[in-house]
């Protein structure tokens, strides 16, 4: 028996599961349909750096790859389920395709119709889950659910109301908790006077980014972020600037 516990408890495994499993995991997460979007999507229209989407409309090369991708894996995946959930509810409609313009699209996770609610599922960690139920539905989220709500209404579907319902990626069901408002057209209206005039001002190229302003709202998690950059053109540095269509 003692020799085949030493066999059974090698101190050198085979091969090292860990890192070769967590490389597969984050190799197939880069072929992702999100991690290869080039073009604007709905839900980055409200972010409140127009300089990021600046960098994105140019189809600048990110510079800041190296994120840890398992809690987009573990939203996806949850998203996922709840589609399963409420698929053949008659009350609902699920994944459901928005085109706004012929340059944006997105996917409206879930349409109550009996309440004419749109709504969004939003897979998040304890801190932000908290900084939601004490502050509210963050401005880049309203936006966010405003522009489906106007594709919805331009695709036929009565909408009246956006909500953002929120799960714990790391707690428990019970502290799961939703935020209601109504449709508001005139945050529609001007989220997309604002991308007009962004990308009026990419007409000119790379060379104009330095002159967009920069809003810092997690830098780290920005694609175009490096702290040192000194080129614009190529990377921001995080610096704010002042942007009039912003709040200050």
């Amino acid at each position: 028996m003692g020799k085949l516990k030493n066999d059974l408890c090698m101190d050198t495994p085979p091969f090292d599961v860990t890192s070769t499993l967590v490389n597969r995991v984050k190799e197939y997460a880069t072929f992702s349909p999100r991690s290869r979007q080039t073009t604007i999507g709905i839900s980055e229209l409200g972010h409140p750096c127009a300089r990021r989407l600046a960098y994105k409309t140019l189809g600048v090369e990110p510079t800041n790859t190296d994120h840890d991708s398992w809690p987009a894996i573990v939203g996806t995946s949850v998203h996922a389920y709840l589609e399963r959930a409420f698929k053949k509810n008659p009350d609902y409609l699920t994944e459901v395709k928005v085109l706004l313009e012929p340059w944006t699209k997105g996917t409206a996770d879930l349409v109550h119709l009996p309440s004419k609610t749109v709504i969004d599922h939003k897979v998040v960690g304890v801190t932000s889950l908290k900084a939601a139920k004490a502050n509210g539905m963050t401005e880049q989220y309203r936006v966010q659910l405003n522009l489906y709500a106007t594709g919805l209404r331009l695709a036929g579907t009565e909408i009246e109301n956006i909500a953002i319902m929120f799960w714990s990626r790391s707690g428990m069901m019970r502290d799961a908790f939703s935020i209601t408002e109504p449709y508001d057209e005139a945050l529609v209206d001007k989220t997309l006077t604002r991308y007009d005039a962004v990308t009026a001002a990419t007409q000119a190229g790379t060379q104009v980014l330095p002159l967009i302003p920069a809003t810092p709202s997690n830098c780290m998690y920005c694609p175009y972020f490096f702290p040192l950059s000194q080129d614009m053109t190529e990377s921001c540095n995080g610096v704010k600037t002042v942007d009039p269509t912003q709040p200050n």
